[in-house]
């Protein structure tokens, strides 16, 4: 009895923190899309260079994706997802100190890279956790992550650059 409730205990602690941790980590990905104003009045990058920029998140995500999906299978789940966010907090921090271009272009591929270790990491590690039979369940409860992280990032960080300006739209989900 003790034991089962201690197991069913860490299940629940196992997919909140899946949950959290993707819907933080996503605010990392989509801090360009609060500070693009931000960095085009302040005439830091233009319109294209914001394209340019994003185009290397969307890539190396993309790519990322499948590669990392392949990897995420032999990995060990916690260390895969550890590293990939503490990279992407790193990049972010570090895009708030970037105004160069091709710094900035670069930083932002690596982010995209990291950032799709999340959502393979994510169906591994519920995999491992739950039985074909929670799965459905676990996913509906994991996928609510996005939703919580674009929220996140459109009132807290935008609400946080407005108050401290474009660099805190990177230092801000980086930190968290």
């Amino acid at each position: 009895g003790r034991i089962d409730a201690l197991y069913r205990k860490h299940r629940l602690n196992v997919i909140l923190a899946i949950t959290l941790g993707y819907a933080l980590i996503y605010t990392c990905r989509l801090a360009l899309g609060v500070v693009k104003k931000p960095l085009i009045d302040a005439g830091v990058f233009s319109p294209t260079d914001l394209g340019l920029i994003g185009s290397a998140l969307f890539y190396t995500y993309a790519i990322g994706k499948l590669t990392n999906g392949f990897l995420a299978d032999h990995a060990n789940m916690k260390r895969f997802l550890a590293f990939s966010f503490l990279v992407s907090a790193l990049v972010n921090v570090t895009m708030g100190f970037t105004t160069a271009l091709w710094s900035a272009v670069l930083l932002w591929g690596v982010n995209g890279w990291f950032q799709s270790f999340g959502a393979p990491g994510g169906v591994v590690a519920m995999s491992a956790w739950y039985s074909n039979s929670e799965r459905g369940r676990m996913y509906g409860i994991w996928s609510t992550a996005h939703s919580m992280g674009e929220g996140l990032t459109f009132l807290v960080v935008g609400s946080v650059v407005a108050w401290l300006g474009w660099r805190w739209g990177f230092f801000g989900p980086g930190l968290i």
